[in-house]
């Protein structure tokens, strides 16, 4: 099993510099949720800090990502299938 390298990436949060560590997966998945809202990834995690329940800003930052995969997967098991048989 190949051990987690976790990064630490910095961003500017109520004009204070401010860092989390997190996988470059997240990063990148974090990144990705940003866009789709048309929002920097700053600006999320802004808000993510705005609304998080628990002590760590990392972990909400997880447990958002996690969220927004969980909601995009039920969304599409709700979508209905084509008929590619049809022609």
């Amino acid at each position: 099993m190949t051990p987690s390298h976790i990064k630490k990436y910095s961003f500017v949060m109520h004009g204070r510099k401010t860092s989390v560590s997190l996988e470059p997966q997240f990063r990148k998945a974090l990144d990705a949720v940003a866009d789709a809202a048309g929002i920097s990834t700053n600006q999320l995690i802004c808000r993510i800090n705005a609304a998080r329940e628990h002590a760590n800003l990392s972990s909400a930052i997880r447990l958002y990502v996690l969220r927004q995969a969980q909601t995009a997967l039920a969304a599409a098991r709700l979508e209905p299938k084509s008929d590619q048989t049809a022609a």
